[in-house]
């Protein structure tokens, strides 16, 4: 018998209805769906128990990571960030032959999917990939500078892909970066509006 799924989208479409998700015995809450549900006011009914197969806040943080081959040499910055924080993550960079917005491309897909908790994209400018990114329904891509513009991403947008300019970065700046995007939570209290906001948008605009 096929397991119920459920994903961000489907919470997404609950909270929107401000309806319960009904919920089947054996269900499946994928990562993204799981931090969704943390932040908002979707409830589960029906007979079947997810904290079997996914808490609300995923405690399994898998991240997608992608560099720009340009970058290979700076890349094991982010992954030293990656292992201090105890953060599993996939590096699609090692992939030979594979550019960077083919990566930023595999990335956003599985962050869609809730393979993925969250993106983490080192590139030169970042411009392209960002651009790209945000292409994407359900992809929250911030282009930062420095840590508070993480922090400002996190807090007021629950942006979910973390675009960093390689070039223009010492390797300090991209681990307090890293670290402030990947530690901050989502402040739903205060800026929940605009996320509804994006998201109505999204879905009316049919991206």
């Amino acid at each position: 018998m096929k397991r119920q799924v459920i994903t961000e989208a489907t919470v997404r479409r609950a909270h929107r209805e401000k309806q319960p998700l009904v919920v089947s015995e054996g269900v499946i809450i994928t990562p993204a769906a799981g931090y969704a549900m943390s932040h908002s006011n979707v409830s589960l009914k029906g007979a079947g128990d997810p904290s079997r197969h996914g808490p609300a806040v995923p405690r399994f943080r898998l991240i997608g990571f992608g560099y720009c081959p340009d970058l290979k040499e700076i890349s094991p910055w982010v992954g030293e960030l990656f292992d201090e924080l105890g953060i599993e993550y996939r590096n699609h960079g090692q992939n030979r032959g594979t550019d960077i917005l083919t990566q930023t491309d595999q990335i956003c897909r599985h962050v869609q999917d809730g393979t993925y908790w969250r993106g983490v994209i080192l590139d030169s400018n970042g411009i392209a990939t960002s651009v790209l990114a945000n292409k994407y329904s359900g992809i929250r891509a911030a282009l930062v500078s420095d840590p508070l513009m993480a922090l400002i991403g996190r807090e007021t947008a629950d942006s979910n892909l973390l675009v960093l300019a390689g070039d223009h970065l010492g390797r300090e700046t991209i681990r307090q970066i890293g670290k402030t995007f990947l530690e901050t939570a989502y402040d739903g209290k205060n800026n929940r509006h605009k996320l509804e906001r994006i998201n109505a948008i999204e879905e009316k605009k049919g991206l």
